[in-house]
């Protein structure tokens, strides 16, 4: 039998989202305390159904990435994660925190790491060019 989620005319749409597990928000100092909190909570009123945390971020705090990160390796259900928008900077540490086989970025997320990493390539070539 299915419970029929009522929505508080205040909250609405957040509550709708948290019962049905999807954990969401930009990574900041106060938010990630939330959704560590969130993480924890949810595992522990049902570690046996899985938690969706949707990313749209430009990044954060290293500290309070790593904090979400590590609640994310701890919990036992698997944690879906879902890059939309911008996922860059810590926000695309956490996409790739997820479960092996059960991390998605949308055709549209634009994702950081590949423009750094091709970046430091080329200075480095153009470094060792004019050495020689």
């Amino acid at each position: 039998m299915e419970r029929e989620v009522q929505l508080d005319p205040f909250l609405g749409g957040f509550r709708l989202l948290l019962s049905i597990r999807i954990i969401y928000g930009w990574l900041g100092s106060e938010i990630s305390n939330q959704i560590i909190g969130l993480i924890a909570f949810l595992n522990i009123e049902d570690d046996t159904k899985d938690q969706y945390l949707l990313i749209n971020s430009p990044g954060g705090s290293i500290m309070c990435g790593v904090g979400i990160y590590d609640m994310m390796q701890a919990v036992k259900p698997d944690v879906h994660t879902m890059g939309l928008g911008v996922v860059a900077s810590m926000a695309s540490f956490l996409l790739v925190g997820g479960t092996i086989t059960k991390r998605v970025a949308y055709p549209h997320a634009w994702r950081q790491w590949d423009f750094y990493l091709r970046e430091k390539r080329r200075l480095c070539l153009r470094h060792m060019k004019y050495e020689y």
